[in-house]
């Protein structure tokens, strides 16, 4: 079970101009592990984004840290 929430801020009128934060909480039923999970979305150009996140497991079943990196193309 995933649950994500998520706020835009705009910086400005032009296309490009703002940021998104968003963060998640995930939950597996059957190893009774709970990750809290937060990260950005950087677009680099109309075709590129780069994404990062950071988050710490809330059981002892969970994992202690996890850092996510990512690069995604495409037309948006």
């Amino acid at each position: 079970m995933t649950g994500n929430v998520a706020y835009t801020f705009a910086t400005s009128d032009r296309d490009m101009d703002f940021w998104t934060l968003a963060s998640s909480v995930e939950y597996r039923m059957t190893e009774n592990t709970a990750v809290f999970r937060t990260g950005t979305v950087y677009a680099v150009s109309d075709r590129i984004r780069l994404d990062g996140a950071v988050g710490v497991g809330l059981t002892r079943e969970s994992p202690d840290a996890l850092v996510t990196v990512g690069v995604t193309f495409g037309r948006y």
